[in-house]
């Protein structure tokens, strides 16, 4: 019996040829990850400046103030176009605007603003109803004065306490500019918390921890909040009665 042998071919391939394969998949790879990033920092550093030009946009010099209104309390079916035509029986509207949520929904509120400062008088002079709401114009307040008030968190709120008389209660603690009972949206029930703003600060010791607060035969519970901490957004969510500040 004869066997023949055949030698087999097997290619040569250097093991540096292989690690030069990997350097160059790995610098590759971590050039591809550097790019992504570099891009996506990018998208979120124009998007920054996006917002931060939009939010300077609306700055408003200090002087405008006396002829610009804060409108709380709207109607959610209120348009621009209506609320801008009712307040021109007032004098000649210069700007309107109902802030919206992203989702393009109402937020309950808007800022309006006259040619004329003499037409705010005769507008705070008397009650408005708007499609079928009572809303409250009030004077918009510069963000540096309104970064001086105190705003309050008041939890514990009796289901039939509102507004007006939580302001009723904590006016005998100081001048209170704003007061306001979160309404769910939904059910138009309170939600058992609000907030109230003081004119001046130094009501914390009052307020803040003290036992026996009794507002419509409820204890409520008060804690201390800084605007411009965030809590604005949150507080101004309904939008009736929210404290009169447009944020820079």
């Amino acid at each position: 019996m004869f066997f023949s042998c055949r030698r087999i071919f097997i290619p040569h391939v250097s093991i540096q040829l292989i690690f030069s394969h990997i350097y160059v998949c790995c610098v590759n790879t971590i050039l591809y990850v550097h790019h992504w990033i570099l891009y996506h920092l990018a998208t979120l550093y124009y998007a920054h400046n996006t917002l931060r030009s939009q939010l300077a946009s609306i700055t408003i010099p200090l002087h405008t103030y006396h002829s610009k209104l804060f409108i709380g309390g709207l109607s959610w079916d209120t348009t621009d176009e209506g609320l801008k035509n009712y307040f021109s029986q007032f004098g000649k509207v210069d700007a309107c605007t109902i802030m919206r949520d992203p989702s393009g929904t109402s937020r309950g509120f808007a800022f309006l603003t006259f040619e004329d400062p003499s037409a705010v008088t005769p507008v705070l002079a008397r009650e408005h109803t708007l499609d079928g709401k009572m809303i409250d114009p009030k004077r918009a307040i510069p963000r540096e004065e309104h970064l001086r008030n105190t705003r309050y968190f008041v939890g514990g709120l009796a289901p039939h306490t509102t507004s007006e008389s939580m302001k009723a209660f904590f006016s005998t603690y100081g001048s209170v500019v704003d007061a306001t009972v979160m309404m769910d949206r939904e059910s138009g029930r309170s939600k058992g918390f609000g907030f109230v703003t003081f004119d001046e600060g130094g009501n914390a010791d009052q307020l803040v921890g003290k036992l026996g607060l009794l507002l419509d035969d409820k204890q409520v519970r008060a804690a201390a909040l800084r605007i411009g901490r965030g809590i604005d957004a949150f507080s101004s969510d309904r939008g009736e009665g929210c404290a009169a500040t447009e944020s820079a």
